[in-house]
């Protein structure tokens, strides 16, 4: 009998951080597991990666507090696996950076970052490890 390991799941709720999103978004329910990076024009805020952004986490829940004049409030895992979208296929040992619009790409040619990548799910979809 063969096993299949995955680092998918592996969180640490320690590592979960709450803040705002100062991204303008149409469609919550496509935030899950999307990258994220800090945005300094405000305090505490985070916006969907950029191309080549430094990944910090990734979204894990996203509450819309707009109707209220509280903005999108978004939980983000810092640490642990998690299945993400990538912007083209990563290959298992890839380091990863921000791809634009919140998907994660290969990091280039001797860039080491915190996240890597330890499974292909498909040509969109990988699962990575951030220490």
């Amino acid at each position: 009998m063969s096993f299949d390991y995955t680092m998918e799941g592996l969180t640490y709720p320690d590592f979960n951080h709450t803040f705002k999103l100062t991204d303008a978004v149409s469609d919550m329910d496509s935030l899950e597991g999307m990258a994220v990076e800090q945005d300094t024009s405000a305090a505490n805020a985070v916006k969907l990666a950029t191309d080549g952004g430094e990944v910090v986490g990734f979204i894990l829940v996203a509450e819309n507090g707009v109707s209220q004049g509280e903005g999108i409030t978004v939980t983000v895992s810092t640490k642990g696996g998690r299945r993400v979208k990538t912007s083209a296929e990563l290959s298992v040992g890839d380091y990863i950076v921000g791809a634009g619009a919140g998907a994660v790409k290969a990091a280039g040619t001797g860039v080491k970052t915190d996240i890597k990548v330890w499974e292909v799910i498909n040509a969109t979809t990988a699962v990575v490890f951030q220490k």
